[in-house]
Formats: C-alpha cells, sequence, structure tokens
C-alpha cells in the first residue's frame, strides 16, 4: 500500500492510503517523530516504499508501520541526534527570517523617518523624490537581506 496524505500530532501518525482507507499509527514508537516540532513532523516525502522526513533524518518503511513494527534506533544514537538537532534549531531561530524582517522593517522605517525630518523639516510634508529615495533604500537593504538568508542557507547545507 502506499501512502497518499500524512498529518503527525503529538500523538498519532494519520495516513490516508491510495485506496482512502485512513489508519493512525502510534508516534511513541518512532522516537525522531516524537521529539520534532509540528513543522519537521508534517514536511515529509512519500516514496513508493515508504515515509521520509527529511528535517528528522527518519525513513519508516509502509510495511513497517502495517505491521505495528517500532523504530530500532539505539539510545546512544537518539541522545547524539537529539543534541545535533537543537543546536541546529538554536541557530535556525537566530538567523530565522522572522527576525531579519523584523530587522529589516525597523531600519526601513528608521530611513523613512531620518529623511523625512532632515531633508524636509517638517515630517508632514513628503514628496515623490523623498518616496523614490526611500524605495532605493529599502529595496538595497532587502537585498542585503536576501544575500545574507542565502548566505545562511548555504552553510546549513555543508
Amino acid at each position: 500500500m502506499t501512502p497518499r496524505k500524512i498529518q503527525v500530532d503529538n500523538e498519532w501518525i494519520h495516513i490516508t492510503f491510495a485506496d482512502n482507507e485512513i489508519n493512525k499509527f502510534p508516534i511513541c514508537k518512532y522516537p525522531r517523530l516524537v521529539h520534532g516540532t509540528y513543522e519537521e513532523r508534517n514536511h515529509y516525502i512519500i516514496t513508493r516504499r515508504g515515509i521520509c522526513w527529511p528535517s528528522l533524518g527518519e525513513f519508516i518503511l509502509t510495511n513497517e508501520l502495517l505491521n505495528g513494527e517500532v523504530s530500532d534506533e539505539s539510545d546512544s544514537s537518539l541522545e547524539e541526534w537529539v543534541k545535533e538537532i537543537e543546536s541546529k534549531r538554536i541557530r535556525y531561530k537566530k538567523n530565522s527570517i522572522p527576525f531579519r524582517t523584523f530587522t529589516l522593517v525597523a531600519l526601513l522605517q528608521f530611513c523613512i523617518a531620518t529623511f523625512i525630518v532632515v531633508y524636509f523639516g517638517d515630517p508632514i510634508r513628503i514628496d515623490w523624490i523623498a518616496i523614490d529615495f526611500c524605495l532605493k533604500i529599502f529595496y538595497g537593504i532587502l537585498g542585503i537581506h536576501i544575500f545574507l538568508m542565502i548566505k545562511d542557507y548555504r552553510k546549513e547545507i555543508k
């Protein structure tokens, strides 16, 4: 049987098969899924033979699920994996897109406010030259942020 759709919550792996049969399997049998976040658990790839969770490094054969087999990963291997995944999550949170977006918006607001006050003296009066200048600054900062995100992504891959 080939899975068609999968959803993982805190207790169960819900699998819809090609014949629209829905089965659920306990997540506690697969420790990497237990330790995964909601996003990591629901980012999967369905293959002919099973299900792969690339961000968790987990691959479960469909036959193993249907036969009720459990993960055979050793405790020491799991502990090492948990440490590695936690360090990646901490690095990701520091360099995450929401943090960079906040920085980008704050810089844009600062640039706009500074330009208006310095060049016009009156924060109420604004014209197209000011808008054009602020947009150029915004796109420049955006380009720098995109470059930094690509650079960080390349580091993560290596």
